[in-house]
This record gives structure tokens, sequence and C-alpha cells, in this order.
């Protein structure tokens, strides 16, 4: 159910009953992921996410507004387009601020397992239970529960948590293959491949650089 929160220098912060709920679920999941959606944009989330991805070794997938927020070094930010094959394996569905709409199948399976567990954490709440229902639903700010989060794991044990850093990454495996493989054939291409393209423009943008492509979910 919906919990009680309260307004703090603009931001809504979670109750410590709703950090003992999540963090009970986490210390039993095995696969757990966060999907980061643009309410984590516009909390600025990015750096408490990264530190929560390096510390507590879960991933963090970023879906529209939210790709880039951690950066996506396939081990701890993934983008939903490279994640997607693989995210049915997770058992635990951290949603930070994103709604789960075509894309993500609105969060149902087959995309995701039918019996995955799912964190809501939203500031609007109408955003809360909307297509997949959620275990625990918490209207905060996403940058504020997640700080908050990994704070209360810190006092409440020593923070260690028994998960695989690279369970997401292995289960891209056949893709990552794909990849390679187109890769081969590009090299032998005597016209421009698209790949070889992109590789070349992405050869010559610094680090911080931003893409926007227009034409739909197809064309992304």
């Amino acid at each position: 159910s919906l919990t009680a929160t309260s307004c703090v220098a603009n931001a809504l912060l979670p109750q410590r009953s709703d950090l003992a709920a999540v963090a009970a679920l986490m210390r039993s999941a095995r696969r757990p992921m966060i999907l980061a959606g643009e309410g984590a944009l516009r909390a600025q989330a990015g750096p408490a996410l990264t530190q929560f991805a390096k510390r507590r070794h879960v991933p963090v997938v970023g879906l529209g507004g939210g790709r880039g927020i951690v950066a996506e070094d396939d081990t701890n930010g993934f983008s939903w387009i490279m994640a997607e094959p693989a995210v049915h394996a997770a058992d635990l569905v951290l949603v930070l601020g994103a709604r789960l709409l075509t894309q993500t199948n609105f969060g149902l399976p087959p995309r995701f397992a039918p019996d995955a567990v799912f964190v809501r954490v939203d500031t609007r709440p109408e955003e809360l239970q909307r297509t997949r229902p959620a275990r625990i639903a918490v209207q905060a700010d996403a940058r504020g529960f997640i700080e908050a989060l990994d704070r209360y794991l810190d006092e409440e044990s020593d923070g260690t948590l028994a998960f695989d850093r690279g369970w997401l990454r292995t289960g891209l495996g056949m893709r990552r293959a794909a990849i390679a493989q187109a890769r081969e054939e590009v090299a032998a291409e005597t016209t421009l491949h698209p790949l070889a393209l992109f590789d070349r423009v992405q050869a010559m943008l610094p680090p911080e650089a931003t893409v926007a492509v227009d034409g739909g979910y197809a064309g992304g």
C-alpha cells in the first residue's frame, strides 16, 4: 500500500518503514536490478545511483529519460535497448521514476518474470500501481530514496549483499556474440555499413556527449 511521506527541502523522502521493507526484499533477492526513468533524471539521482550500483552490485538499466544517468559501462549501467533480452531473469525490480509502457511490455511477462517482485518509487502517485502491481509502492523522490536506502543498509547491517555483479551482463551473451559477428562482417565490406558508421561517430564523440534520435521506438 502507499505509504506516507514527508517533504524536506522540496523532496519527498521515504519513511524508515519503507526502507526496512525494501531492504528486506533486497536481502532475499539474488538478481535485483534498478530501472531508472525520467523521474530519476529530474531528481538528479545519477551520482547516488552510480554509488549504489557500485557498492551493492545492483545493475542500473536506463529507460527513456533515465538513459545515461549511470554510465552505460555494461557493468554498473546498461541501456534498456541492450539489457532488454536479459531482464526476464531479474527476481527484484526497483523502478525509480520510470513509466512502464509498451517498450517494457508494461512490466508484464514475458519481458519480466511473472514471479519477479516489483518495487515502485515515484513522486507521481498515479504511477505507483499502474500496469504492473508493486509489492511495495513508495511516493518519494528517486534521489532521496536511493540515498536513504544506501544509508539504511549501512546502519542496519554491514551493507554486504550477496549479488553477482555480472548476472545481467552474462545474460546478454547471445546479443554480444551477434554484435561481434556483425562487426566481423562489417570489416569485410567495401561499402560503409551502418554499424561501422555508428562506431566511427562514437569514436569521435567525447564521453559526455548526448545523441538524440527521432523517429519512434522502431528507429531507436
